[in-house]
């Protein structure tokens, strides 16, 4: 196996453990999660992530997972317990998830993050399509700022092919998600 330059290992960036006195970002207290069936899928939840830290969810496909993501991105109601972002009670609405900079990027984004018969361009604007400068004139859509922002992003995230206006569903899985990330993670600050 070939090594990396002296150069090239002084170059890669560390990430440092999270301070063990971080603020709790997130926080879910007796969270109970049905799903589709009705049966509970998450009993009874309790976690707390502090700000710097990630969690990684892990399991075997139909155990409470997709469920309990689904809750933290407001797709699917908690049958019980509470959530808190911030301190604050959560319900994961869309205002909720905008003024608190919460992003989902979830495991099936042409099922849950996008509408495949959308462009790319149309699917960037779901988060903010109602605000400026996205939004002119009341309710209507400004289709150029639509479009000059998706190019600004698809460039920025590498999104293949850089074409604003094609149908989302037509771009591999790698590019939806590209474009999923470029949604999320490229909201201004």
């Amino acid at each position: 196996a070939a090594s990396l330059p002296d150069t090239a290992l002084a170059a890669r960036a560390t990430r440092r453990p999270c301070a063990a006195d971080a603020p709790i970002g997130l926080e879910a207290s007796g969270l109970t999660v049905r799903d589709d069936l009705g049966l509970p899928a998450v009993r009874e939840l309790s976690l707390a992530v502090r700000r710097g830290e990630i969690l990684g969810i892990a399991g075997v496909s139909g155990n409470g997972q997709k469920a309990l993501v689904e809750a933290l991105i407001g797709q699917r109601q908690p049958a019980a317990g509470r959530m808190a972002v911030g301190g604050r009670p959560y319900r994961a609405t869309r205002e909720e998830m905008r003024e608190r900079r919460v992003f989902a990027i979830p495991e099936e984004p042409l099922r849950n993050a996008c509408i495949a018969s959308m462009s790319v361009a149309e699917n960037l604007a779901l988060r903010d399509f109602d605000r400026a400068p996205l939004r002119a004139q009341g309710w209507r859509l400004d289709r150029r700022a639509l479009r000059r922002r998706a190019a600004e992003r698809i460039a920025e995230f590498k999104v293949s092919p850089p074409l604003p206006e094609r149908a989302i569903g037509t771009l591999s899985g790698g590019n939806v998600q590209r474009a999923v990330l470029a949604r999320e993670l490229g909201q201004p600050v």
